[in-house]
């Protein structure tokens, strides 16, 4: 009587054909893990900017400002960042686009989608977002930095610049000026 089994050619081939589909499935698998991570730079870039439009916004039609920063390990409201002081000649626009831009970095601990697999020499290689002045460098991928410039009589100007990759031109910016657009 003949058992049914496989034979040894057969279990080689299946073998061979499930190695095949594995070394294809990585190699897919990890361009779809790093189009991810570009894209999370690219939405947490959007939500900043947006919510940084929206409040510089708020004294144009009538609203009030709700800044809040996180300092010394705790949450507190801004409540000197008032609309009524917008043009009173001091640094009204950099303190408020500083103080949202701090609120991001210590408030809101948003996590950098490439980690501390790309960013060397970053201090918080986890943290997507710093408030620092200048673009992040080509070894901070995932990095959002916020500052502004100028100050006094609402001159100067703000920047948001997220790498989202190594090259030169891998970066998105956002520009405000002093109404906050």
């Amino acid at each position: 009587m003949r058992s049914k089994a496989f034979t040894l050619i057969e279990l080689l081939v299946v073998v061979a054909i499930i190695g095949i589909l594995a070394a294809v499935g990585v190699t897919t698998f990890g361009g779809f893990q790093e189009k991810a991570k570009v894209a999370a730079v690219k939405q947490n870039h959007k939500e900043v900017t947006k919510y940084l439009q929206t409040e510089l916004l708020k004294c144009d039609i009538g609203g009030e400002l709700s800044i809040h920063t996180n300092g010394g390990g705790y949450k507190y409201y801004i409540n000197w960042l008032t609309c009524a002081r917008r043009g009173d000649g001091t640094v009204f626009q950099k303190q408020l686009f500083d103080n949202m831009a701090n609120y991001f970095h210590y408030g809101k601990n948003w996590k950098n989608p490439f980690g501390n697999e790309v960013c060397m020499n970053c201090n918080n290689k986890d943290d997507a977002f710093e408030y620092f002045g200048g673009a992040p460098n080509t070894n901070q991928v995932g990095k959002m930095h916020c500052w502004w410039t100028g100050g006094g009589r609402g001159g100067g100007t703000g920047y948001c610049v997220s790498r989202f990759g190594s090259g030169s031109n891998d970066i998105l910016q956002t520009t405000f000026d002093a109404n906050g657009y």
